[in-house]
């Protein structure tokens, strides 16, 4: 089993409940007939007593109804993507997603919860040269192999290309220590830790509708988007940053061109060749006011006094 192959991951805790103890009820009962037959003085009446003393017994027994603890066992389910359920176990969950996230899981006690986003993957950009363009910014936070950071990592190479420098660090710092070994709820990390440290003029928003939302229509140039990717393989385990008409894959040394090409590149691996097919959720960053400067700021990379002290301009 791999990891692209679920969705998303399910615990059941361990509980106890009380229920009727069939087998002693059913002894009780044989045991309450030998008695009532017992004082029986003649064997004449002995059938008909047998039938009242039986639906004496169904309408009102002279006995309480026993009871008996059942333990039910902690119990973990996987989701496939296409939408099939399995059993699996405790160490598979920590192997496949990381402990801290089997640890959310049974903390929430929540339905099933989408597996940690932060495919990490060797770059293939080599082998699509329509995306191979000269220039184009660095991503200053990459993801190490192993860590769930493409959606922390990618915002935060998009602020430190506008000079968001403080903020960008303060988010890949947070990254790496709160989501980097898997977590739930991944995206809203993010957003809750941005809210905190971004500049207030900043608005951040959740997409209502992101299956639906069109990139190529709906997007402006000085937003940034933050989302995750549904695949034509039905995984949705990877995200990326979107801005001024670039994606931001914290795989890759730089960014690349926003294109359908581009997207689908993001939803492949090295080994298998996936087409991007919509948003699963997403986030965007703007500034829906007027002021020249502010607008300035998520339009184009920063100067190099901006970069030089971000603190000041924020």
């Amino acid at each position: 089993m791999t990891r692209r192959l679920f969705g998303c991951v399910k615990c059941i805790p361990y509980s106890k409940s009380t229920v009727v103890d069939t087998k002693a009820l059913a002894k009780m009962k044989r045991q309450q007939i030998k008695k009532r037959l017992a004082k029986m003085k003649t064997s004449k009446r002995m059938g008909r007593e047998i039938i009242e003393l039986e639906n004496d017994l169904k309408v009102e027994p002279d006995f309480e109804t026993p009871m008996m603890v059942v333990e039910h066992p902690e119990q973990w389910l996987a989701q496939t993507d296409d939408g099939n359920t399995i059993m699996v176990d405790l160490d598979w969950v920590i192997g496949q997603f990381g402990n801290p996230y089997a640890e959310d899981l049974r903390e929430s006690r929540r339905g099933f919860v989408d597996v940690p986003v932060g495919d990490s993957k060797p770059s293939h950009l080599q082998e699509w040269p329509n995306l191979l363009v000269d220039g184009l910014p660095e991503n200053h936070y990459r993801q190490p192999e192993g860590m769930n950071l493409c959606l922390p990592n990618a915002l935060a190479s998009v602020l430190h290309v506008l000079g968001f420098q403080t903020s960008a660090a303060e988010i890949s710092f947070y990254g790496a220590t709160h989501i980097g070994a898997g977590a739930t709820d991944t995206l809203d990390l993010v957003y809750e830790k941005a809210k905190a440290c971004l500049p207030n003029w900043v608005q951040i928003t959740r997409i209502k509708n992101p299956h639906g939302f069109d990139w190529e229509k709906n997007l402006e140039d000085r937003t940034i988007m933050l989302a995750v990717l549904t695949t034509s393989d039905g995984h949705r385990s990877h995200g990326v940053a979107i801005h001024g008409g670039l994606i931001y894959d914290a795989n890759e040394a730089t960014a690349i061109p926003l294109c359908k090409e581009g997207l689908d590149y993001c939803s492949s691996t090295p080994t298998k060749r996936c087409e991007f097919v919509e948003f699963h959720k997403g986030l965007l960053f703007q500034y829906n006011g007027t002021d020249i400067k502010k607008l300035k700021r998520l339009s184009r990379p920063a100067t190099e006094n901006e970069m030089k002290d971000d603190l000041m301009v924020q």
